[in-house]
C-alpha cells in the first residue's frame, strides 16, 4: 500500500496477496487466501484499538469489505455463512476457490480456516459494532454447529458447565467439541474421500475457537445494553456457553488424556470411521460413537508441538479470568451455587495451565539459548526428556504463545488467586514472570527481522533464521502477521494490567473505539480482555476530542460498559484504561 492514507476494498483486490517474498515483494503467486486476510485485518484493528489512528482503522474497514465481497458464501436459506479458501487471479478476471490447497488440508475444508476467516471480523466488531459484520459472523458460527459440531453440548448455558442445580460436573460426554474437516462436496466429517482427516478432530479445531474470536465476541457483548436486539441475549449466551465447554472439552478430552505424560493430546480419531460414517448417514445429529488419542497421523505421530501446549495454558488462563469474574457476578445476585462452580471451574483451569508451564519451562524451553522448542517426541526414546524428530528449530508463532502463556500465569498468581493456593512457591512465581521476559528478549533479538522489517518464520537452536524454501517468505499460508499483531497487542494489554510498576502512567492504556452509525448499541463494552476482578478500572472517557465525566456514562453496576448519546456514533472514543495496583513495587 506504500504511503497511501486511504483505502478502499478495490484496493484490496489489486494489492493484497498471501505471498510474498522475503523482501515482502510480490512473488509469482498471485492467490489471495481468506484466512490470511483475516488474521492481516486483525492487526489493523489492533492497531486502531491501541493507537487510534483513522489510517489503521480505514484499512481494516476497506480489508472487510472486501472479505465479504470476495469470499463470503452464504447458504441458499441464508442461515449459513462459509468463506472460500481463496481467490485465484486469472488471466482474464479471478476464481473463487471453496477447498483448501494447503498441504495437510488439500481438497477439504478444514475448519480452522473458517475459524481464522473471522478472526478479524470479530476484531473489527469490537471497534465498530458494525451489524452487517456481526450477521456474518453469527451466520458462520451457525455452519460450525451445523456441519463440523460433534452434538450437543452437556451443559446449561452460564454455569461453566456444571449442573444449575446441584453444581455438579456434567461430563456426560468425554469427546465433544468439532470435527476438523469436512468434505466439499458431502459436507460430512465421515466422508471417505477425506483420507487422513476423515472423522478426526484436533486442537485447532477444538480450541482455536476461543482465541481466534470467542473471547472478543464476548468482550464486545457481555454485558449487553438494556435496548440491544432481543436476539443478541441468546447468542450471547450460546458464545458463553460454548467458551466453557470447549474449555471443558480441552480439559477432558487434551489434557486429562495425556495422563502421566507433560504433553497434551493433539489429534483424536473415530473408534471406527466406517461405523462413524454409516451412522452419520442414518442419523447426522450422532456422528461417532466415541474417540480414541491418534497417534498414527501424518507427520505428527506421537508427537507433541510445544506451542499448542502453551496456547492451551495461555487460553485457559484467560478462560478462568472469565469464569471468577461470572463467580463475582453469581456472588452479588446470591446464587451461590453458580458463584462455587465458576470459582471450582476457574481453579481447575488455572491448575491445568500451571502444570503445561512447569511442564513446558522443563521439556520445551531452551534452557541455555532462551526460545521455545517446535516440535519434540511425546515419548522420548533417547534416554533424555527432550528428543527432536528433526531439528531444535524455533518457530516464530511458538514464541508467542510462551511470551503471552508466562505472563499470564503470572498474572493470575499476582492478581486473581495466591500462588499458594496451587503450591506454586515463590521462586516458582518469579520464574513465570522470569520466563516471560527472557522469551520477549528471544523474540526482540533473533524473531525480528531488522534489514527487512516483519519477522522469521524459523531460527535454529541458535536463533539464526532459516530462510531455505517457503521458510524465507514474509507471507504465505502459515505466516500473515496474526501472531505478530496478536502478541504486540496484548503483550500491552498484559504489561500494563498485571506487571507492578512504580510510575502510574506505565500501568494504563488506551482504547479506541469508532462505532458504527447503524450499530444500535446504546453502550460499548471497552474491557480489553478477560481480567481477574478488582485488576483494572476506567480512569478517564474521552469522546469526540472532549473528556466526559464518568458519572454520565460509566455505573458501578457495569464498570467497563460506556454509555453512549446519539452524537457519539461515528466519532473517535478514548478510553483510558488504569491499573488497580496493590504494590507498587517492581519485582
Amino acid at each position: 500500500f506504500s504511503e497511501k492514507r486511504t483505502y478502499l476494498r478495490d484496493d484490496f483486490a489489486a494489492l493484497y496477496r498471501t505471498n510474498s517474498n522475503i523482501y515482502g515483494l510480490p512473488t509469482d503467486d498471485a492467490s489471495q487466501e481468506v484466512a490470511t486476510l483475516s488474521r492481516l485485518i486483525y492487526g489493523f484493528t489492533s492497531a486502531y484499538l491501541l493507537t487510534g489512528q483513522e489510517r489503521y482503522l480505514m484499512a481494516a474497514q476497506a480489508g472487510v469489505d472486501y472479505q465479504r465481497e470476495a469470499f463470503r458464501i452464504i447458504s441458499a436459506d441464508g442461515r449459513f455463512c462459509f468463506w472460500a479458501h481463496a481467490k485465484r487471479r486469472l488471466r482474464y478476471g479471478s476464481r473463487k476457490v471453496l477447498p483448501s490447497s494447503a498441504g495437510d488440508d488439500f481438497g477439504a475444508i478444514p475448519l480452522y480456516e473458517q475459524i481464522y476467516a473471522l478472526a478479524g471480523l470479530t476484531h473489527y466488531y469490537r471497534i465498530t459494532y458494525d451489524p452487517q459484520v456481526l450477521h456474518d459472523i453469527r451466520r458462520t458460527i451457525a455452519s460450525f454447529d451445523q456441519l463440523f459440531r460433534k452434538r450437543p453440548f452437556p451443559s446449561t448455558p452460564g454455569t461453566g458447565g456444571h449442573d444449575n442445580n446441584s453444581g455438579a460436573k456434567k461430563y456426560e460426554d468425554p469427546t465433544p467439541g468439532y470435527y476438523s474437516h469436512i468434505d466439499p462436496v458431502t459436507f460430512s466429517p465421515h466422508d471417505p474421500n477425506l483420507g487422513k482427516n476423515r472423522s478426526r478432530k484436533n486442537w485447532n479445531s477444538i480450541g482455536d475457537h476461543i482465541p481466534a474470536y470467542l473471547i472478543d465476541l464476548i468482550l464486545a457483548l457481555d454485558p449487553l445494553p438494556p435496548d440491544a436486539p432481543a436476539d443478541l441475549s441468546k447468542f450471547l449466551d450460546d458464545s458463553k456457553r460454548m467458551l466453557e465447554d470447549l474449555s471443558k472439552t480441552i480439559v477432558v478430552s487434551l489434557v486429562k488424556r495425556k495422563g502421566d505424560n507433560p504433553y497434551v493430546v493433539e489429534r483424536l480419531k473415530a473408534g471406527d470411521p466406517a461405523q462413524a460414517w454409516q451412522e452419520s448417514q442414518l442419523n447426522p445429529g450422532d456422528m461417532g460413537n466415541y474417540f480414541v488419542e491418534d497417534k498414527e497421523w501424518d507427520w505428527q505421530q506421537n508427537r507433541a508441538v510445544v506451542g499448542h501446549n502453551l496456547k492451551i495454558a495461555w487460553n485457559m488462563t484467560r478462560v478462568a479470568f472469565y469464569c471468577l469474574t461470572e463467580a463475582r457476578k453469581a456472588e452479588n445476585r446470591r446464587a451461590v451455587a453458580d458463584a462455587k462452580a465458576f470459582d471450582e471451574f476457574a481453579e481447575e483451569l488455572t491448575s491445568v495451565a500451571i502444570e503445561l508451564g512447569v511442564d513446558m519451562e522443563k521439556r520445551g524451553i531452551d534452557q541455555v539459548r532462551g526460545g521455545c522448542f517446535d516440535t519434540v517426541e511425546r515419548n522420548p526414546r533417547n534416554g533424555m526428556w527432550v528428543q527432536f524428530p528433526w531439528q531444535g528449530t524455533k518457530d516464530f508463532w511458538q514464541q508467542e504463545q510462551a511470551i503471552l502463556a508466562y505472563y499470564i500465569i503470572y498474572g493470575m498468581l499476582a492478581k486473581g488467586s495466591s500462588p499458594e493456593k496451587f503450591g506454586v512457591g515463590d521462586a516458582q512465581f518469579k520464574d513465570f514472570l522470569k520466563l516471560a521476559r527472557e522469551s520477549s528478549a528471544f523474540w526482540n533479538a533473533f524473531i525480528l527481522d531488522r534489514e527487512r522489517s516483519g519477522i522469521f518464520f524459523r531460527v535454529n537452536s541458535d536463533g539464526q533464521p532459516i530462510i531455505e524454501g517457503h521458510f524465507g517468505l514474509k507471507g504465505n499460508h502459515s505466516i500473515s502477521g496474526y501472531h505478530a499483531f496478536e502478541l504486540n497487542f496484548l503483550a500491552q494489554i498484559y504489561h500494563r494490567c498485571f506487571l507492578p510498576h512504580r510510575q502510574a502512567h506505565f500501568a494504563s492504556f488506551v482504547m479506541n473505539f469508532h462505532v458504527h452509525r447503524r450499530s444500535r448499541m446504546s453502550s460499548i463494552n471497552v474491557l480489553p480482555d478477560f481480567v481477574p476482578p478488582d485488576t483494572l478500572r476506567i480512569s478517564k472517557v474521552i469522546i469526540g476530542g472532549f473528556e466526559r465525566p464518568l458519572a454520565e456514562c460509566v455505573s458501578p453496576e457495569a464498570p467497563f460498559q460506556v454509555r453512549l448519546k446519539p452524537d457519539d456514533y461515528e466519532t473517535p472514543i478514548q478510553v483510558v484504561l488504569q491499573q488497580i495496583a496493590e504494590n507498587p513495587e517492581v519485582t
